[in-house]
């Protein structure tokens, strides 16, 4: 079986509140129920991860370069999964960003896009520790609040991205 390998850059946008944007995305698929993830993409070959990150910040949310400040990665990890019938390994990179905004739109979605965002919401510490919801990567609640705090890792922490709980 020949496996996709697809690179990924996770953006943990934080505001001036200190609450984190996640994306609300539902397959509208009975066996994957609705989940909760950072604004990310595909990285290109051709491009760095700050340039992704920054694509994606404006593609997902309408906010351009001039409106966020780029922080370290601070996790990576792997998963495999199936991404419209196709076995991929997502490698994923997780990078900080800062703004001062409070408001975003999704009027940038791609089509595709559109059909899976329902939603953005700004979550705080105290959200992400006591929701009910699906938040993905599972272990944010774990590792979140360092990131909060501008307590970054010398060097990348690996996350387990498979894991169920």
């Amino acid at each position: 079986m020949t496996i996709t390998i697809r690179n990924d850059v996770k953006v943990l946008l934080i505001n001036s509140e200190k609450k984190l944007l996640l994306l609300k995305c539902d397959h509208k698929v009975a066996t994957h129920p609705a989940f909760w993830v950072p604004i990310g993409g595909g990285i290109a070959d051709d491009e760095k991860i700050e340039q992704a990150a920054l694509r994606e910040i404006e593609g997902k949310t309408g906010l351009t370069e001039e409106k966020v400040q780029l922080g370290p990665v601070v996790w990576h990890g792997s998963i495999q999964m199936s991404r419209a019938g196709v076995e991929t390994r997502c490698n994923q990179q997780f990078i900080v960003a800062t703004t001062d905004q409070t408001v975003v739109t999704l009027d940038k979605l791609t089509p595709e896009e559109k059909a899976v965002i329902t939603t953005v919401r700004w979550f705080s510490l105290d959200d992400i520790t006591s929701t009910d919801e699906i938040l993905c990567p599972v272990i944010l609640a774990q590792h979140i609040a360092d990131v909060f705090a501008r307590r970054y890792p010398e060097q990348p922490i690996e996350i387990d991205l498979a894991r169920k709980s």
